[in-house]
């Protein structure tokens, strides 16, 4: 029967596997198995994908010694790796039943709940745990953690107290409350916990980090610089804070050396594409856009449809006053994800080839500077004179324009109340307001939004309440 068994695996293993098993299948056969020599079949079995199999020894290794935490473990990234969810979520609540004064089971629990943000869940599990271990910190910490994910932070800040009490020398706890503080925009309640947390252990980062996350949020920019660099020094190899470090410089405007932060977190951590994304705001903004085109297209071969960086990337080709190509980068956007917010971005920033010629053909007649800022300064300059030559025509398309013209244009000069107003306008121009307003208050007000352009034709006008009675007057120049 053994050796039945043996040739049905074989049959199924690769080559480069056979010393492996050959290992594994001898301890077992020979019965000097042990829990080591189970848990390497289990894991020999997973890896050939006889999941059942790997199952099964996985629940003899547990028969074997149910206060193994690791046994359990392993079940479960298995139950993970073929996406039984619920199985898994079965194999903590074994363990936690078989060993109830042992955290690590609830912490497992807690994990794979708070990944799949089962807050409710999670809350039930700590009262489990706290119902079973008064004493355990870590318990209230976690009960903590997912109050304040349900929004109720009051509750959460008393269970971080508590897991205070109970640990008066885990720094985190500190840092955890802290931060609830400050999402409650309690930012000195929030600063006396990181110092408080800082005292306690002075080589730990986090709690700098949590100090320069909170100083940012009050805008003290830096002292937050303060803050991350002494993180960065106890971990720097933590990219995170040099991100934040770059972007605080940012802030500050001290774009060469956000540049350098960037670069460090990009040596650090090379397929970190939001720190491209970074790098090139900052290289625009010390208008080095050669660099930040490259940049641009560095963070693209590890990315090739990231939005962001595509949107960029047309941004500084746009500087380049390559502007086909940049039109060619916003359609790129549009075709990868047509829903996304980015495609509004992508439209706006479209250029218009012909404005574009335009605007250049205006700039060389005036002697001035050929530039994209200065491309896009008289493209706003021609929309604005086009606004206001439509205004004009709408204005002098008015019905009481012409009349009053020609009116002036015969008596140069007319005074009298809104009624008489209507009445000489109604008597000499009656094809002009025949289909018009009745009351004279109206012919008041179309008289006001005609006014600047009447001024342009050397007619000033007074209207009421500014004068008494309407004036028109004709301008000596």
């Amino acid at each position: 029967m053994a050796w039945y068994t043996f040739s049905c695996l074989v049959e199924d293993i690769s080559p480069p596997l056979f010393p492996s098993f050959f290992s594994c299948y001898k301890l077992v056969i020979l019965g000097l198995d042990n829990r080591g020599s189970y848990t390497e079949k289990a894991e020999l079995l997973a890896d050939w994908g006889k999941s059942e199999d790997a199952l099964a020894v996985y629940d003899q290794v547990i028969h074997l010694d149910p206060l193994d935490f690791y046994s359990y473990w392993g079940k479960a990234k298995l139950l993970a790796r073929i996406h039984r969810d619920e199985d898994e979520l079965v194999v903590y609540d074994h363990y936690i039943e078989q060993n109830p004064h042992s955290f690590e089971g609830y912490q497992w629990k807690l994990f794979f709940i708070l990944e799949r943000q089962r807050y409710e869940d999670g809350l039930t599990t700590c009262e489990q745990c706290i119902a079973n271990n008064p004493h355990f910190a870590q318990a209230y910490e976690w009960r903590g953690r997912m109050l304040n994910y349900l929004d109720r932070d009051e509750e959460a800040l008393a269970s971080y107290e508590e897991a205070h009490r109970l640990d008066l020398r885990d720094e985190g706890i500190l840092v955890a409350q802290a931060g609830i503080f400050a999402q409650m925009k309690r930012f000195d309640e929030a600063l006396e916990l990181c110092e408080q947390a800082i005292q306690l252990a002075p080589t730990k980062p986090a709690s700098y980090q949590e100090k320069g996350n909170i100083l940012t949020q009050m805008k003290r920019y830096e002292d937050a610089l303060l803050a991350y660099r002494k993180g960065v020094q106890l971990d720097p190899k933590d990219t995170s804070v040099h991100k934040k470090i770059g972007d605080i410089l940012s802030k500050l405007e001290r774009f060469a050396e956000a540049v350098k932060a960037y670069d460090h977190m990009i040596r650090l951590r090379p397929d970190f594409v939001s720190a491209y994304r970074s790098k090139v705001h900052a290289l625009e903004k010390l208008k080095h856009y050669d660099q930040a085109l490259a940049t641009c297209n560095k963070g693209l071969q590890l990315s090739p449809k990231n939005l962001s960086l595509l949107c960029a990337k047309a941004d500084v080709l746009k500087k380049l006053m390559r502007y086909e190509e940049a039109n060619a980068e916003y359609d790129r956007v549009e075709l990868i994800e047509p829903h996304s917010l980015y495609v509004l971005a992508s439209i706006l920033g479209k250029v218009d080839l012909k404005q574009v010629a335009e605007a250049k053909e205006r700039l060389v007649a005036a002697g001035k500077e050929i530039s994209d800022d200065a491309i896009e300064a008289e493209i706003r300059l021609m929309h604005k004179e086009k606004r206001a030559a439509e205004l004009k025509a709408s204005l002098r398309a008015f019905p009481l324009f012409q009349p009053i013209c020609l009116l002036i244009q015969e008596k140069q000069e007319w005074t009298g109340t809104p009624k008489q107003f209507k009445e000489i306008i109604c008597l000499r121009f009656p094809d002009a307001v025949s289909t018009w307003y009745r009351a004279p208050y109206k012919y008041v007000d179309e008289l006001k939004k005609i006014t600047p352009e009447l001024q342009v034709e050397g007619i000033e006008v007074g209207v009421p309440p500014e004068t008494t009675l309407i004036t028109l007057t004709r301008i000596v120049r």
